[in-house]
């Protein structure tokens, strides 16, 4: 299983080299395995590309650095905040729309370069307003982020559990992307599919980080239990 299988990226600004309708449907649902793949994962039952269990110990030593979990569970718990908000739009291309505008809204917050807005935003004791958006519906970033249509910056008065959020946000996201293929008749417009290669673009980047660093997982436990076969057949060796 290829939990990374793409479309070729490139940026926002060019055109995507777009599926046809059959393909749009097949890549999706791939996508939509992807994360539950990763769901399956994060619970500390499974194994990783058919080769090693990745136990939730194994899981938490990989995590431990509290400070950057408790960061990132933060944002995607306001992400998945988000989504929830727009998922129950009746319309899929306005749910669409609304998921690219939320993507933009996610990055620039995730960026560094925005550190004087959201300084700016503490200060004045300006939320997250969702009338005040400057993002439009396709996603594309105005003069003023301090404020945001479809992402809410919550604040969460205790720590997050970065496993327990990462398995909600992987099931969030599944739903999300159930929602790309509702409508046969959309996945034949350019405009639409499109769109979906947009926030697949912008969603991949956070696939490729958590992808990285369960490789990494892998990578250790394997060459731990290499050693285990390893270390008997040597000491038999030593001792003939």
């Amino acid at each position: 299983m290829d939990i990374q299988s793409d479309y070729p990226t490139q940026n926002d600004s060019t055109p995507f080299p777009l599926p046809t309708n059959e393909s749009l449907k097949e890549y999706v649902q791939n996508r939509i395995r992807t994360f539950q793949y990763l769901s399956k994962l994060h619970e500390g039952n499974a194994y990783y590309m058919n080769t090693v269990l990745i136990s939730k110990e194994a899981l938490v030593t990989m995590y431990d650095d509290k400070t950057a979990m408790k960061k990132r569970a933060l944002k995607w718990f306001n992400l998945g905040h988000g989504i929830g908000g727009i998922l129950g739009l009746p319309n899929p291309a306005e749910f669409v729309r609304a998921l690219n505008a939320l993507m933009s809204e996610y990055e620039h917050e995730s960026g560094e370069g925005n550190a004087k807005q959201k300084m700016k935003r503490i200060f004045s004791g300006k939320g997250s307003q969702r009338p005040a958006s400057s993002v439009d519906a396709g996603g594309s970033q105005g003069q003023d982020m301090g404020a945001y249509s479809y992402m809410d910056l919550l604040h969460v008065p205790f720590d997050m559990d970065y496993i327990q959020t990462a398995l909600a946000f992987f099931d969030v996201l599944a739903a999300a992307y159930g929602r790309f293929i509702e409508n046969q008749e959309l996945c034949r417009s350019q405009t639409f599919s499109e769109t979906v290669m947009k926030i697949d673009h912008k969603m991949r980047k956070i696939i490729s980080m958590v992808v990285k660093e369960l490789d990494t997982i892998a990578k250790s436990r394997l060459n731990e239990e290499l050693n285990m076969l390893a270390t008997p057949m040597l000491e038999s060796l030593y001792c003939a």
